[in-house]
């Protein structure tokens, strides 16, 4: 196997590692965006029901004990 063969080989063993690492950052930019995107959500849906049970709560008439 001569040098052209060689840096042929490792050139194409470049692309193949570069492409996989950009094909890994793309999907864990993916998941990354779904996952925080996820976590809006539940935290909105918290604080929301948070809030609700503290209005509930506030407005509920209050039983006194005798």
């Amino acid at each position: 196997m001569n040098l052209e063969q060689q840096n042929i080989q490792f050139d194409d063993l470049a692309q193949v590692l570069h492409n996989a690492n950009l094909r890994r950052s793309a999907d864990l930019g993916l998941w990354l965006r779904q996952y925080l995107r996820r976590q809006r959500k539940t935290k909105a849906w918290a604080t929301t029901a948070d809030l609700r049970n503290k209005v509930v709560s506030f407005l509920a008439p209050r039983r006194h004990r005798a």
